[in-house]
């Protein structure tokens, strides 16, 4: 394909072209997966990091808020690194967001502390609320399986169809978390006990 000027980028994302989304995971999502990679993060991380960029900014072109002052990839790539870093740094939601979650069936449980243990009970009861499909995406995403992976797994047409669906359920499974009244108990209490002071 072609290189497209940042004009088409723009209408190709405000109208839900799939030719101009496919188009920025071959040029752009590799500059994202190094830049996530290079601060302690994995392929999988990078490639929701990459999802969640590319929908803020749909929403921002969507209400007309979205005002670019240089190149499309340079502000795609600086909305992309701002999400990462606040992942990184954030604590009270650290265990859902990150991929790194250990498979629950197979880690073996004395190697956690009492905390995780707890949060390994809250999540496990929030992820058996979801749907079979969902819950099977998750826990391809949490052993870190690929996108591409995933997608042969569940049967998907697309890779794009995929990131949506593991998006979807993602965000449903947090949001079940962070409403769930046990983490919200377990959450004040570890920020107490690991309160940070800048």
């Amino acid at each position: 394909m072609k290189e497209l000027s940042d004009k088409e980028i723009i209408a190709g994302i405000k109208n839900n072209d799939c030719k101009i989304l496919h188009y920025l995971y071959d040029q752009m999502l590799p500059m994202v997966k190094r830049m996530v990679v290079n601060l302690n993060g994995n392929e999988s991380h990078a490639e929701d990091v990459f999802q969640d960029a590319i929908t803020s900014i749909y929403r921002k072109i969507k209400h007309d808020e979205f005002d670019l002052m240089c190149k499309f990839s340079t502000y795609l790539f600086a909305v992309s690194r701002k999400i990462w870093l606040r992942e990184l740094f954030s604590t009270k939601n650290k265990y859902v967001k990150s991929g790194t979650l250990p498979d629950m069936v197979n880690e073996p449980q004395e190697q956690f502390t009492i905390f995780e243990k707890k949060y390994f009970a809250i999540l496990e009861r929030n992820i058996k609320t979801l749907s079979k499909d969902c819950q099977k995406i998750l826990r391809l995403h949490f052993n870190n399986a690929s996108i591409s992976e995933i997608k042969e797994i569940m049967n998907y047409s697309s890779p794009h169809h995929t990131m949506d669906r593991k998006y979807r359920c993602k965000k449903r499974l947090i949001t079940q978390i962070q409403n769930d009244p046990e983490f919200k108990k377990l959450s004040d209490e570890y920020s107490e006990k690991n309160r940070i002071i800048y």
